[in-house]
């Protein structure tokens, strides 16, 4: 009795987890047919360590996320392979020592970020206050002068725009532009089907690209008799309005339910 509810109870335990977290790794690749990317995923975001390579097929960058969002230590190469860049993102902005070295791996510089700045010594200059585009252009000149390092590009973990991956959940799911009837006037019933009196539903995983076009499909659920490629077709000839995350666009995946009813 005892054994028969510590399994229940590891049961409905494990298997909430097994159900509701997804994990997936997503990868990339050149025309060469050379890893580009490899992306380990975890709930649709981007989670664990993200590699990125050249077309030689040596390392580029070692990017850290969690729950979506760049943190921890990143590396920056060269192309030859050899380090280039060592910093540390803390809250989407580096933090603490950065190291740059030169192609053959000697080191050039440590600059010290706080809070996504790089930490200088006050230089008294002048200017308006109330002009903040010269104010800012004056800093920047500053700082760049005094540490001999240009100031790095933002990693903006937001930033959709290149990323490959087919999302499992969206904040918007993409809709069919004009409503799911659009896919229906585009649907026919196989007459085999209907001599075989055959009705039910069809289940089609759909993958739709940032510009809400369907770039591939596949039957999870069908029903035969020609049913299936119908729904296929319908659904490839359908224009969808793109899934959004934080208000970008996003490819995303889903299930479309089409049913074959007899009157």
């Amino acid at each position: 009795m005892i054994l028969t509810k510590i399994l229940f109870f590891l049961f409905i335990t494990t298997i909430p987890s097994l159900l509701f977290s997804q994990a997936d790794t997503v990868k990339t690749y050149y025309l060469n047919n050379k890893i580009e990317s490899v992306i380990p995923m975890l709930d649709s975001l981007k989670h664990g360590l993200s590699m990125y390579y050249f077309e030689n097929g040596n390392l580029k960058e070692e990017r850290p996320y969690i729950n979506g969002k760049v943190e921890g230590v990143v590396k920056q190469y060269y192309e030859n392979g050899k380090l280039k860049e060592l910093f540390s993102i803390y809250r989407g902005k580096r933090e603490g020592i950065t190291t740059y070295y030169d192609e053959n791996s000697g080191m050039i510089e440590n600059v010290k970020f706080i809070n996504g700045k790089i930490e200088v010594n006050k230089v008294p200059f002048y200017v308006d206050k109330n002009d903040d585009v010269l104010l800012k252009k004056t800093i920047k000149k500053i700082t760049e002068k005094r540490t001999g390092v240009f100031l790095p590009p933002k990693i903006d973990e937001d930033d959709f725009k290149d990323d490959p991956a087919y999302y499992v959940k969206a904040e918007v799911m993409p809709e069919p532009i004009g409503g799911m009837e659009v896919i229906y006037k585009k649907l026919y019933y196989p007459r085999t089907a209907i001599d075989n009196d055959i009705s039910g539903s069809v289940e089609v995983k759909t993958y739709i690209n940032k510009k809400g076009k369907v770039t591939k499909t596949e039957i999870v659920k069908g029903l035969g008799h020609g049913c299936d490629e119908s729904a296929e077709i319908a659904i490839k000839y359908s224009r969808f309005n793109p899934g959004l995350i934080r208000g970008q666009k996003v490819n995303v995946q889903m299930i479309i339910k089409l049913e074959f009813k007899l009157d």
